[in-house]
This record gives structure tokens, C-alpha cells and sequence, in this order.
């Protein structure tokens, strides 16, 4: 098994911080609707987070399925930022390595 790349201390803190300020955006930011009965308000993001959750329980959605839906919402989150993480560690081929032209044969 690979183990993960580390890449550079510039980079690590860049995306520290970069995880850190879309956690606080998504913890205390707010939008402007652009849609709906609620056109051009000002939300925060976790009432309309809140108004979702409320909108999916009064259509019937079962708290299983709801947690479902939030637990989703979370894992696209940390899949970002870990696909973040390895877009920032990439690094190019070897160049003593000859490429595979076996590929498509």
C-alpha cells in the first residue's frame, strides 16, 4: 500500500487553512437567496441548512433517511478536502521511468 504523500509545509498550511475558512463559512457564512419566495434575502447557511432538514421531515422523509442525507453532506465535505490534499501533493512523473505503451493495444 502507498502511503500517503506529505508534500511541503507551504502547501500543508495552505490547505489548513483553506479546510479551516470553508468550515467557517459553512459554520457562520451567509448567502443570498437567489430563488424562491425568499429571493435576494440574506441566510445563513446553517438556517438554510436547518429549513432543508425541516422541508424533507414535513414531505415525510423518515430521521433515518435524514441523517442519511446529512451524513452524505459531510463526507462530500471530507472527500473535498482530502481530494484537495492530493491535487496539492502531486507531483510529476519520473523521468527515467519510459512511459507504458501498452495501453490501448
Amino acid at each position: 500500500m502507498r502511503e500517503l504523500p506529505l508534500g511541503s509545509p507551504r502547501l500543508a498550511s495552505l490547505w489548513a487553512v483553506m479546510v479551516v475558512v470553508l468550515a467557517a463559512f459553512l459554520a457562520f457564512g451567509a448567502v443570498r437567496i437567489g430563488a424562491g419566495f425568499q429571493f435576494g434575502r440574506r441566510m445563513a447557511i446553517l438556517e438554510i441548512w436547518s429549513g432543508f432538514v425541516a422541508f424533507l421531515a414535513g414531505k415525510g422523509f423518515t430521521p433515518a433517511l435524514i441523517t442519511g442525507v446529512t451524513l452524505l453532506l459531510v463526507a462530500s465535505l471530507v472527500l473535498a478536502a482530502i481530494y484537495l490534499w492530493f491535487a496539492f501533493t502531486l507531483t510529476d512523473a519520473d523521468p527515467e521511468i519510459p512511459p507504458d505503451d501498452t495501453v490501448g493495444s
